[in-house]
């Protein structure tokens, strides 16, 4: 299993390792040549090449001293520029000392700043500066060597993580070093999954040091990534037995006169995902668009105001159709009503599986939700600070934290959607998506996600693994229509119409 730790459990791990006999500095000298190895399979040297690579305080400027050594011995023209305000101590100064005894050129920015060159798109620029403790944006020579950095075309690489990134967090600082390569020890930290220091990282690449994996699996991993392998092992195979209500019956409540096609997406969704009865309860103008696009969805007309609104009037048949039914998804294109609201009061009472999302968050607001019932919302980062109260820069400077005190407060299962979308169960566990495109941030996208968790709900998986689950496929739905249409022409109806080839792999096989 990928393991994700974060920073203070990675410096537990090392201390535990050094503990059981594998001295310090030969972690660290694995570690350098981990990254020497990856840069030179990213870069090789050349005669017009140039690696700076720039060095900080602590165990990570260690690290870079050894990149710095190692090409140097190699033969190629490197410089080792230090930008920590103190000296490096302990393993790090024996890797200062070796690197000088190697006669390879070494500069305090100070000095290197005095004639600042100007790289060109042929060299490599290392950060080795600030590493997983690091707290606070970099500051003076670190904060100067990034934007320098940052500012040239050279190819930039990272030393366990980019210097101005959070690791717990994945929030940056400002400045942040921005990497095309990030090469990492032992395991992924959380800053290599959440964004934004996702998209300074670049691409990722996990090198083992020596570390027994015994005390890597010791530590309980507080993010799990959800990937293909995950979606496969949660969807229960077909069997010859099946019928439409063994594959699950789903109410949704959804639309308006003047948002029908979130109606219709959110149902198109739930039967492209195996649904075995979708029953669309809308106002009457949505179930006239219904009738000619979704003719295998079941009409059940509900009262609607003067504007095309969901009524009062729509409560008593909601509650005895919601008993039909073994799930109910609620929200997308309901509009926001009073009548929405007395609906939202009758759908929170029952007791049934329920997927909010859309008009459905925005009818429940700050309030506290009080089911026992199992429960996933969906919100995006604007939906999810008018459920909290947080601020969007509070949400987005740690968006676990806020998405599994949510989850636990509430006893539901929190959808934080964006890129590298967040799914915090009531236990406490989270896991990062790792499907998806910049093709999906779409007019629909959330409504096609919304029927896709609705009918995994329905089809009796429990909250946390149904909103997993959707979530992975409704990112690689999108990622297959990408491929077919490209991220900038894809839509959410490219999204549905992508649905049943993802889902091929659970087909019932003829023994």
């Amino acid at each position: 299993m990928t393991r994700i730790l974060t920073g203070a459990q990675m410096r537990a791990v090392d201390a535990r390792a050094i503990d059981s006999g594998i001295p310090g500095e030969l972690l660290m000298e694995h570690a350098g040549r981990a990254v020497f190895e990856e840069t030179l399979r990213h870069r090789p040297i050349s005669g017009a090449r140039r690696y700076y690579i720039l060095c900080g305080g602590g165990n990570n400027g260690g690290d870079g001293y050894v990149v710095a050594r190692l090409l140097h011995e190699a033969g190629a023209a490197a410089l080792a520029v230090t930008t920590g305000g103190r000296q490096p101590s302990g393993d790090a100064a024996l890797m200062a000392q070796r690197l000088a005894e190697s006669g390879c050129s070494t500069l305090s920015w100070r000095e290197f700043g005095a004639e600042l060159p100007t790289p060109g798109a042929q060299d490599v620029i290392v950060d080795a500066m600030l590493g997983t403790g690091s707290a606070g944006a970099p500051r003076g020579a670190a904060a100067d060597a990034i934007r320098w950095a940052n500012a040239s075309p050279a190819c930039r690489i990272a030393v366990d993580l980019p210097s101005g990134a959070v690791c717990d967090t994945g929030a940056v600082s400002e400045p942040t070093f921005r990497a095309e390569l990030t090469v990492t020890f032992a395991c992924e930290k959380p800053l290599h999954r959440l964004y934004p220091a996702r998209s300074a990282c670049g691409r990722v690449v996990v090198r083992d040091i020596g570390i027994p994996a015994a005390l890597l699996e010791g530590e309980h991993s507080m993010l799990l990534p959800y990937d293909r392998a995950a979606f496969l092992r949660a969807l229960p195979r077909l069997g010859p037995l099946e019928h439409k209500g063994s594959r699950g019956k789903l109410l949704i409540v959804a639309g308006s006169e003047r948002m029908a096609g979130a109606a219709l997406m959110a149902a198109g969704s739930a039967l492209r995902s195996g649904c075995g009865y979708v029953t669309l309860a809308a106002p009457e103008p949505v179930l006239a668009a219904a009738r000619v696009r979704l003719p295998e969805a079941v009409a059940l007309p509900l009262p609607c105001d003067a504007q095309g609104f969901l009524d009062e009037r729509a409560v008593p048949l909601l509650r005895e159709a919601a008993g039909r039914n073994s799930a109910v998804l609620f929200g997308p294109g309901l509009g926001r009503t009073p009548g929405v609201r007395a609906a939202l009061e009758a759908v929170l009472a029952l007791q049934k599986p329920l997927m909010l999302d859309a008009d459905g968050l925005n009818a429940l607001g700050g309030a506290p939700l009080r089911r026992t019932a199992p429960t996933v919302l969906t919100p995006h980062i604007v939906e999810f600070s008018r459920l909290t109260g947080l601020t969007v820069g509070e949400i987005e400077a740690d968006p676990v934290s806020a998405a599994v005190r949510y989850a636990a407060d509430n006893s539901a299962v929190l959808v934080l959607k964006g890129p590298g979308t967040i799914v915090a169960a009531p236990d406490g566990s989270v896991s990062v998506n790792d499907s998806g495109n910049p093709g999906l941030a779409t007019a629909g996208s959330g409504d096609v996600l919304s029927g896709v968790t609705g009918a995994f709900l329905a089809a009796g998986l429990d909250a946390a693994e149904a909103a997993r689950a959707a979530v992975f496929c409704h990112g690689a739905a999108g990622d297959l229509a990408a491929a077919r249409l490209s991220q900038y022409g894809m839509t959410a109806t490219d999204i549905i119409e992508s649905l049943p080839e993802l889902l091929r792999p659970f087909d019932w096989r003829r023994p």
